[in-house]
């Protein structure tokens, strides 16, 4: 058995220890030799000989490298990091960089793929964290088809019969001279063209005949998979260059707000003077004549609004003498070509359609189509993401190292972030921890390869530049 141990000196010597048998059918060392062994170090081999060294931090070296700004195409703004991404993290540098979880967040809109690197959008928030070094799983996941049960009311027979009356409206039930022969009938044609063996009996009434079997589920999602991730990341509240530790807290919570929710919108003017005047009225309960000038308000601002929204919207002088100068020769060029009761209902039609034509312009319209087609708008995305396969979400998450991840994968929906404030007050009153729960699913079920697509995906290897 041969080992290798190293000496005082750190040079690689061979120890050749040699057992030998003995009588009792015990072992025993028979010799002990020590040679210098010509055992390769390929720590400084001349293998690693043409690259330059480097005590660069990888997380100083994947901030260079991840900055957004570089012209190599792998590095697009989709894939940049910040340092403050980084700066407040309480195991910045206890957990390796392969270790490393990175989420994403992107701009409302933003068609999200699964290799970064096809897109050059810059995220709106980002947070990392990692696996734990004592946690059994870097990573779960399960897929499956779905199968359903098909039973005697599918039988081949009552398909064909099926298929025939719904798609072809052949109704074969009215080909049958007595009500109750159809199964008999079909039953005798599927013998006919072979597909039952001719001296096999009518199954009907027989509970030995099988009566099920598996399909694919063709109404509903056929593949199902699941991907559930969650991981929990600290920030530690420290002083940073000279960035008060009041404002960098804010700034984080703004940050894991900003991954998990949206502002919300007001629709009302908080000016308007129906508000005004309404709030006049309630801060006076018993003053009948502040009621009535509320009711008053609401009237004719109805009423006025209705005058505005009906009217085609304004045009500029150049815009009507031109469109007066057009009428006026089309007038002209229809007088010469057009008599009598021709001319009669050309100028009816006319006239109906330079009404619609105000109608159509008018603000109002324009008001109900927008709120129209507004109501579609998300529901045209899923749709559109349903024909396509592209992500519906605005998240993605990585898990592994950076530049060549073990799971890249887009498509995902933050079901819920948790904070939690925690440890001693610092400056300002500030608690020295927020640490932030997250918990995440894929946003719909994945087939086969989609699921391989997210894996392996190689955004930038680091190698060491040649001497």
């Amino acid at each position: 058995m041969e080992n290798y141990i190293s000496n005082e000196y750190g040079e690689i010597q061979s120890t050749d220890v040699r057992y030998n048998q003995n009588e009792d059918d015990t072992f025993g060392i028979n010799n002990y030799i020590i040679t210098q062994g010509d055992v390769k170090n390929y720590i400084s081999s001349s293998v690693n000989a043409p690259y330059d060294a480097t005590s660069r931090n990888p997380y100083i070296q994947l901030l260079k490298d991840f900055n957004g700004e570089g012209s190599d195409s792998n590095m697009s703004k989709s894939l940049k990091l910040k340092p403050t991404d980084f700066s407040y993290l309480r195991d910045i540098g206890v957990y390796p960089l392969n270790r490393l979880i990175i989420l994403r967040r992107f701009p409302e809109g933003a068609v999200v793929r699964k290799d970064l690197s096809k897109m050059n959008v810059e995220p709106v928030s980002v947070i990392v964290g990692w696996v734990k070094s004592d946690s059994d799983e870097i990573l779960n996941f399960s897929f499956n088809e779905n199968w359903r049960t098909q039973n005697k009311d599918e039988m081949l027979h009552l398909l064909i019969n099926q298929m025939m009356s719904k798609e072809f409206g052949i109704g074969l039930d009215s080909m049958a001279p007595v009500p109750g022969w159809l199964a008999g009938s079909l039953f005798g044609i599927l013998k006919t063209i072979g597909l039952v063996s001719p001296d096999t009996k009518v199954p009907f009434g027989d509970p030995n005949v099988l009566r099920e079997s598996l399909t694919r589920s063709t109404e509903d999602v056929g593949h199902t998979s699941k991907f559930n991730i969650s991981f929990e990341t600290v920030y530690e509240q420290k002083y940073i260059g000279g960035v008060d530790m009041t404002a960098s807290t804010y700034n984080i919570i703004r940050n894991l707000l900003t991954m998990g929710t949206s502002d919300i919108r007001y629709i009302g003017n908080l000016n308007s003077s129906i508000l005004n005047k309404l709030r006049s009225a309630n801060n006076n309960s018993t003053d009948v004549s502040a009621w009535i000038d509320l009711i008053k308000e609401v009237f004719n601002s109805f009423l006025g609004a209705v005058n505005r929204q009906l009217k085609p919207s304004p045009k500029s002088k150049e815009v009507i003498e031109a469109e007066e100068k057009k009428r006026e020769e089309d007038e002209k060029e229809r007088s010469e070509s057009y008599t009598g009761d021709d001319k009669k209902r050309l100028e009816s039609v006319e006239k109906q359609t330079s009404i619609l034509n105000k109608v159509l312009h008018g603000s109002l319209v324009k008001n109900i189509l927008a709120s129209t087609v507004g109501k579609y708008v998300w529901p045209l995305r899923g749709s559109i993401a349903m024909l396509t396969g592209e992500a519906a979400t605005p998240w993605h998450l990585t898990i592994g190292n950076p530049y060549a991840p073990l799971l890249s994968l887009n498509n995902i929906k933050v079901d819920n972030i948790t904070v939690k404030l925690n440890g001693d007050m610092q400056y300002n009153d500030i608690p020295k921890y927020i640490t932030a729960s997250i918990d995440i699913s894929q946003g719909r079920n994945m087939g086969k390869n989609e699921i391989l697509d997210s894996l392996g995906i190689q955004y930038k290897r680091s190698y060491n530049k040649i001497k």
